[in-house]
């Protein structure tokens, strides 16, 4: 039987379709990346919020969290002891760094001087300092307990910790990047805080598992809730939008999803938080978030779409 043009255009359609049944459009400045430990990068629309994945696994495992620069460099940390560099066009995964003190890390930022910082696991503990070129690891901080993390500039940082013997009270520091001093820049104390956001004036965003959000004056040592209660769960990831709005992962039922199934049996939610009044709004929820940690904002460049239409097909087999 003699096969027609827009026979076998129909047959290249359906291959396609079968082969690559979901491909990413491009990334555009402002959109939001959410780190799924059991899936990968998710790509979020802040408008609609509409989802696609990013990226799958590496080496069969997600994310815990993930950086981004002015320039698009994008950043992966998997909290088993793995950083990767994804190519925001391509999506292709390049191990940075393996090991060493990365092992059971669950956060990560961008110092203002290319480096990344992240947490530090057992026995050094403290933050490990990642050259993104050579992959060479250095301690910060050793013996420190860090469990919240965010970067002022190349010097200095903002962090949770706890004193020795004082697991359940959590405190702000100021922490000198270069000598690993510290100090107390909170009079409230925490209780398991999960990440830290600097704003653009002197302060900056702490989140609590529980369903916390507050603004910390590190001057004034004074801690002003913000955002708590229902519909919030256990939160984890924060980031800050250009607007000036607080972006909150939330892991919603995912400690507690039995059995596992589908990514739609374990809700997870993006919240959008005002930053002067904290209403809370669903920027995006459920779909594809499975067991959500970290968020960041793509600040890069917008990157070509490599979308498929019927009309492509046609046009280029016609």
């Amino acid at each position: 039987m003699a096969r027609t043009r827009t026979h076998w255009v129909a047959i290249l359609a359906m291959g396609l379709l079968t082969l690559s049944p979901v491909v990413a459009g491009a990334l555009e400045t402002g959109d939001i990346l959410v780190a799924d430990e059991t899936y990968g990068l998710i790509v979020v629309n802040p408008g609609d919020g509409a989802q696609e994945y990013f990226t799958g696994m590496y080496n069969g495992k997600g994310f815990a969290d993930v950086a981004v620069d002015a320039t698009g460099k994008i950043y992966a940390l998997d909290s088993q002891g793995v950083i990767v560099a994804v190519d925001a066009s391509t999506k292709a995964m390049t191990p940075v760094s393996t090991g060493g003190f990365l092992t059971f890390s669950n956060f990560m930022e961008l110092s203002p001087d290319g480096s990344l910082i992240a947490q530090a696991g057992a026995p050094s503990y403290g933050l490990v300092r990642v050259d993104p070129f050579s992959g060479a690891q250095s301690v910060i901080a050793p013996g420190l307990h860090v469990d919240a993390l965010t970067v002022v500039d190349a010097g200095t940082a903002y962090v949770m910790s706890y004193p020795a013997g004082s697991i359940t009270n959590w405190y702000a520091y100021r922490l000198d990047l270069a000598t690993g001093d510290t100090v107390r820049v909170s009079n409230a104390a925490f209780n398991n805080p999960r990440a830290l956001a600097m704003e653009s004036g002197p302060s900056f965003i702490a989140v609590e598992y529980g369903g916390i959000v507050s603004r910390v004056f590190p001057a004034l040592g004074a801690v002003a809730p913000l955002a708590s209660g229902a519909p919030f769960q256990y939160l984890g990831g924060v980031a800050l939008e250009s607007s000036g709005r607080i972006l909150v992962v939330d892991t919603q039922g995912d400690p507690s999803c039995n059995p596992p199934g589908p990514p739609s049996t374990c809700s997870g939610a993006l919240y959008g938080v005002d930053p002067a009044s904290g209403a809370r709004t669903i920027v995006s929820e459920q779909g594809k978030f499975y067991s959500i940690r970290g968020v960041e904002v793509y600040r890069g460049p917008s990157t070509p779409t490599r979308k498929t239409s019927w009309g492509q097909i046609k046009t280029l087999y016609r």
